[in-house]
């Protein structure tokens, strides 16, 4: 007898991590996976998913039509059952925006919780957390992570994801252990496994200050963890800090100046103005958006790689343009 199976994760702004744990679950043979993820398919292999929640910002409007489309085509068995979780507003960038998100989340845990409840990592971090803490305390079947070391992967690139699957009961009993942090799939998440002790350490603490604590404190940033660094960086420093970091980047690089130079011109082509003149209300203007917001567009083809293009354009506008 085939069991129900219902998942609960955070929708991001593309819809491919929610239809590869679909096709994990019930995509049957057109996909094959390596033999740690196939162990673990086979656990799973007489129930079926049937129902998907997903903790939902304004912002993922598209991404959700885009998912609901596709599983309307693939797997019309459960396009029905695909449930939006709305939070409000586009982000969470305050501790308001977080303290609302946590009682929504803790709110479809308790009602979804029992033993056929799957929590799965996906889309903002922070949801991913407060899932986590819902799950120990409400109850669920375990937690799910799919990743995949190939750069934009597709969904035809299975053979190469990442599965983990642990337990409530495993997770609950081995939560400070090795063992757990290894099949939690990432770096980042593993942090949510630490004693509180050490996560308030690591929030709290201000390394560089002391000048007779330089080597120690450079030997303990170099053994973090670096995988998901770049994504907590955004919009986490002042305009003379952005601009200090854009010009050490480029001298570490080797950008020499005429490169920089030649990469603004190309940059100014694109948008048609001057570096110099760019003001907030051409990008925060109504309607089309400036070409500045997809900047690795107009990177493309005859120029350098994005984060040096962003590097050129923050190190070229003064402090006043890029608060």
């Amino acid at each position: 007898m085939t069991k129900d199976l219902k998942i609960i994760t955070a929708l991001g702004n593309k819809p491919d991590l929610v239809l590869e744990i679909i096709d994990f679950f019930n995509g049957g043979d057109r996909y094959c996976y390596n033999r740690n993820a196939e162990k673990i398919r086979k656990k799973f292999s007489n129930q079926r998913l049937t129902e998907i929640y997903l903790i939902c910002t304004e912002s993922v409007s598209q991404p959700l039509a885009d998912l609901r489309r596709t599983v309307k085509e693939e797997y019309p068995e459960i396009a029905e059952h695909i449930h939006a979780v709305p939070l409000k507003g586009n982000d969470i960038s305050s501790a308001t925006d977080d303290d609302d998100m946590r009682q929504t989340v803790y709110k479809q845990v308790e009602k979804l919780a029992s033993d056929n409840l799957i929590i799965a990592s996906g889309g903002r971090k922070q949801v991913t957390q407060r899932l986590i803490e819902a799950g120990l305390l409400y109850g669920c079947l375990g937690y799910f992570t799919l990743t995949s070391p190939v750069y934009e992967a597709r969904r035809a690139d299975s053979h190469s994801f990442n599965i983990f699957f642990t337990t409530s009961r495993q997770f609950s009993e081995e939560r400070r252990s090795r063992i757990i942090r290894d099949e939690m799939g990432d770096n980042f998440r593993s942090l949510y496994l630490l004693p509180l002790q050490s996560i308030k350490r690591l929030q709290n603490e201000k390394i560089g200050i002391e000048p007779s604590r330089f080597n120690a404190d450079l030997q303990w940033l170099q053994k973090l963890p670096k995988s998901d660094l770049h994504c907590h960086l955004g919009g986490a420093y002042d305009e003379k800090l952005l601009k200090k970091m854009a010009a050490l980047l480029l001298d570490d690089l080797q950008v020499d100046q005429k490169r920089r130079q030649e990469i603004i011109r190309v940059i100014e082509k694109r948008v048609k103005t001057s570096i110099n003149s760019i003001t907030a209300k051409d990008i925060k203007g109504r309607g089309q958006l400036h070409p500045l917001h997809n900047l690795n567009a107009v990177c493309q083809n005859d120029l350098e790689a994005g984060h040096i293009c962003k590097a050129v354009l923050i190190n070229g506008l003064s402090t006043q343009q890029i608060k």
